[in-house]
């Protein structure tokens, strides 16, 4: 069996902090919902309605139960290492779910920092109990080449966006703000950016924009 090099919340959330992330753990619960970031349970437990119990140890946590932990506006208990998810009716009556242990992938918290804030290099951690169960795809961080070199993102800047235009894309956005694509769109699913649709574009108000850059 090989164990993995994981770090808790705390540390993954230090480690987007110092590459000029904020909300550190909404944003790491909104990448691994979408699957950039990996995070794992040292134990999850899932009880059905009907009473039927499943447990694993080490494992991977699954995009939908992400979506759940974000919906059901338990983000904070994620810093905790624990987090609780009661069936609910807007889930069709559960299941529950019982994570305990949550810890992050070092490997992909660093290069999803590169990619939306700056370059940072990989803290040294401390070996912790970690997936035990064999994984075809993944290696060890050891094995894992560092992530690629990616310029930073220039400063923010407003020079292209004209003085009367409400609206802005959102490469416009990531200009005036200095955050990355996946920063922005974590923004508009917990309202601090307003997005307005234009046929398939995106496109983010000015006002909203402006709030948060001052």
């Amino acid at each position: 069996m090989t164990a993995f090099k994981l770090i808790p919340p705390r540390s993954a959330t230090d480690l987007l902090a110092s590459a000029g992330l904020e909300d550190g753990m909404t944003i790491l619960a909104n990448l691994c919902e979408a699957g950039v970031v990996k995070a794992y349970a040292q134990s999850m437990e899932r009880v059905q309605p009907t009473g039927a119990r499943e447990a694993w140890r080490d494992k991977r946590i699954p995009a939908d139960v992400w979506r759940r932990i974000i919906a059901e506006g338990k983000i904070a208990d994620v810093a905790s290492g624990t987090v609780r998810l009661d069936g609910s009716p807007e889930f069709g009556g559960g299941p529950r779910y019982t994570l305990i242990g949550i810890r992050f992938d070092p490997a992909s918290v660093g290069k999803a920092a590169s990619d939306h804030g700056h370059d940072v290099p990989l803290p040294a951690i401390p070996m912790a109990q970690g997936p035990a169960r064999a994984r075809k795809v993944e290696k060890p961080v050891s094995d894992v080449q560092p992530p690629a070199q990616t310029q930073p993102l220039s400063p923010p800047s407003r020079a292209l966006v004209p003085a009367d235009a409400e609206t802005v894309t959102v490469e416009q956005a990531m200009r005036m703000t200095g955050l990355g694509k996946t920063t922005i769109y974590a923004m508009f699913k917990d309202g601090r950016l307003e997005q307005r649709k234009a046929g398939r574009r995106t496109l983010v108000t000015v006002a909203s924009v402006r709030l948060i850059t001052g």
